[in-house]
């Protein structure tokens, strides 16, 4: 988490948009994302030690990866904005990326249609 408010931190001060309060709600964030690994531990501990329900999995362990997938990518579109990447990496990484935006889109357009809000 810490790399990932420097990056975008150095990010924000390259492209000459650095804000104090994108930055203080961007810490923000990042307090509320380890508060839920502290409610998912506590969790795990009602279920397993008092209610005696065993779920085979552990919340805090499932919530924690996925916090660290999300700060990884991250991460990365971050170095990706900066133009870090170069050569096959950057073709890859931004085949990837692509694709992961595309998909939002496509998500954002039915859930809009649904709604009946349309663009």
């Amino acid at each position: 988490m810490i790399i990932d408010v420097i990056i975008g931190f150095v990010k924000s001060a390259v492209k000459g948009r650095l804000h104090s309060r994108t930055y203080l709600k961007g810490i923000a964030v990042k307090m509320l994302a380890i508060s839920g690994i502290v409610v998912g531990n506590m969790l795990d501990d009602l279920f397993n030690n008092y209610l005696n329900i065993h779920l085979g999995i552990d919340i805090s362990t499932s919530y924690t990866i996925g916090l660290l997938v999300y700060e990884g990518l991250s991460i990365v579109e971050n170095l990706r904005a900066m133009s870090v990447f170069t050569g096959k990496l950057e073709y890859f990484i931004n085949k990837i990326l692509d694709i992961t935006e595309k998909t939002e889109k496509v998500k954002d357009k039915k859930e809009n249609d649904k709604n009946g809000k349309s663009k």
